[in-house]
């Protein structure tokens, strides 16, 4: 919540927020992060922001689980 609170000052003039999870985290614990993070607004998305693809595909990490949230 803190972070969010921080993106909304002008001087980090931020628009999106992105958690990255890491997969290997014990399921329970991960599943729990992913719940409460949920409830604040964060939504799964993909590197396709940040990676080009030829394909138009989609790119998903398979070492993180990325939730971002616009602020």
């Amino acid at each position: 919540m803190a972070l969010l609170e921080l993106c909304e000052d002008a001087a980090f003039d931020c628009s999106r927020l992105v958690a990255c999870l890491d997969r290997t985290t014990e399921p329970e614990g991960l599943e729990s992060l992913t719940k409460d993070l949920g409830w604040a607004g964060f939504e799964n998305t993909t590197l396709a922001r940040w990676v080009e693809d030829p394909h138009g595909d989609d790119i998903v990490s398979t070492r993180w689980l990325l939730l971002d949230v616009e602020v």
